[in-house]
């Protein structure tokens, strides 16, 4: 009889604090550093190569929800989409010929965060978990590819004060956990090579990211 009265009991408080457990919703401008191809010389041509991309532009929009959430510290888990891109030119000898990378997908995430007492400053630890989509073109050679890798968000947030609501700005340093190393072009097929293990992932392999958000 105990045991079943606090079997209810616990499930009670569980139903309940699921109820006041805090949403949050946020939207950030991420500065996704992108590698550049080598300068390169490709054997059996005189045609010097290399690629330069821009430090890319794209959004990621996230929405999480307290699992646990006690005076200064929380733990969020949370569901994203995200697009990072950059754009650039591939030379070719004389010639400049457009490039351009993209990865767009959703991520899973698991983030904690503990507030300093009377600043509205906390500190943030995550792990998002990211199944994106990867394109990149070089003049006319593309590849495509899904993939997904976990990534590590350090970040901070500061609540604004003098608002009717709880909003914050927040920035953050991403980077994966196990980042992909790019190809060494030292011929045609090694381009190609390039393409495929791009299409990993690894042009994009850390990231700063700006936004604003509201928790309520």
């Amino acid at each position: 009889m105990k045991f079943t009265v606090l079997r209810w009991f616990i499930a009670y408080i569980s139903f309940m604090v699921s109820l006041s457990a805090q949403w949050d919703i946020r939207v950030e401008i991420p500065s996704a550093k992108s590698s550049n191809l080598p300068n390169v010389l490709l054997a059996g041509s005189t045609a010097l190569q290399k690629g330069e991309f821009d430090m890319g532009k794209g959004y990621i929009i996230t929405g999480s929800k307290a699992i646990f959430d006690v005076g200064l510290l929380s733990f969020d888990g949370s569901l994203e989409y995200s697009e990072f891109k950059a754009s650039g030119t591939m030379t070719q000898a004389q010639r400049l010929l457009a490039s351009q990378v993209k990865q767009q997908g959703v991520g899973l995430g698991l983030n904690a965060m503990v507030w300093a007492p009377f600043v509205g400053v906390a500190g943030e630890f995550g792990l998002i978990h990211r199944f994106q989509s990867y394109d990149i073109v070089l003049d006319t050679a593309s590849k495509s590819k899904t993939f997904g890798r976990t990534w590590m968000r350090i970040g901070a947030r500061y609540r604004i004060p003098f608002v009717p609501f709880d909003a914050y700005v927040t920035a953050s340093w991403q980077q994966p956990l196990s980042p992909d190393k790019p190809v060494v072009i030292n011929s045609a097929q090694s381009l190609v090579d390039l393409l495929n293990t791009q299409g990993t992932g690894q042009e994009f392999n850390r990231l700063w990211t700006f936004g604003v958000g509201v928790r309520y």
